[in-house]
């Protein structure tokens, strides 16, 4: 969905407030004058499945193409560590359970605390899933949210093409599976008794 980026930081000089806390950007604010964008943490994007802002939208800002909303991308969702509860050692789960594709664009991941046998869980927004709908920017308990959504650019990097981390499996370079029948491989060299493997000294007379 085709939205302002500065929605998450739109000014408080607004041309009116249409349904479901859209707002129409002022010519102040950082955006084209006329854009319609809204501010997670007075009212978010509520995912409605049938998008009837983008079909009421005048200027067809908003993708009225779009079928299925999960395939918005409005922000993108960050956590501050140093003040989310969970990362500090409270349990949460707040922007988890609000997430309206929860286990697909926030997680929740084992974090060691300190030297304590005991994880605890701090939440993970994975991009490819996250909307930035901000249900979770407005459930935040704490006094300003600690988890917010932003320009995806201020925050995500870009690998380049000329880098190779890997090699999908069905691509063209990738390597041909090893025949059921092939030899297997060639176990490795029994250890000394102790246990040791004085690999130093290999080959030397």
């Amino acid at each position: 969905m085709r939205s302002s980026s500065s929605a998450a930081a739109a000014s408080s000089h607004r041309a009116g407030k249409p349904a479901a806390g859209l707002y129409v950007l002022f010519y102040t604010d950082e955006a084209m004058s006329g854009t319609p964008a809204f501010v997670p943490r007075d009212v978010p994007c509520f995912m409605c499945p049938d998008i009837p802002c983008a079909k009421a939208c005048p200027t067809g800002a908003l993708d009225r193409s779009m079928k299925d909303i999960n395939a918005a991308r409005i922000g993108l969702a960050v956590v501050d560590p140093e003040n989310c509860l969970s990362h500090r050692g409270l349990r949460c789960e707040i922007c988890w359970r609000a997430c309206p594709v929860r286990d697909r664009a926030i997680t929740l991941q084992p974090h060691q605390r300190g030297t304590s046998k005991h994880a605890m869980f701090v939440p993970a927004v994975h991009s490819d899933a996250c909307t930035g709908c901000g249900i979770c920017e407005k459930r935040c308990p704490t006094e300003v949210a600690a988890i917010r959504i932003v320009d995806p650019r201020l925050v995500q990097g870009r690998l380049g093409a000329h880098y190779r981390v890997g090699v999908p499996d069905g691509s063209p370079t990738a390597p041909a599976p090893m025949p059921a029948d092939a030899a297997p491989p060639t176990p490795p060299a029994a250890r000394p008794p102790n246990g040791a493997v004085d690999y130093l000294n290999q080959g030397a007379r």
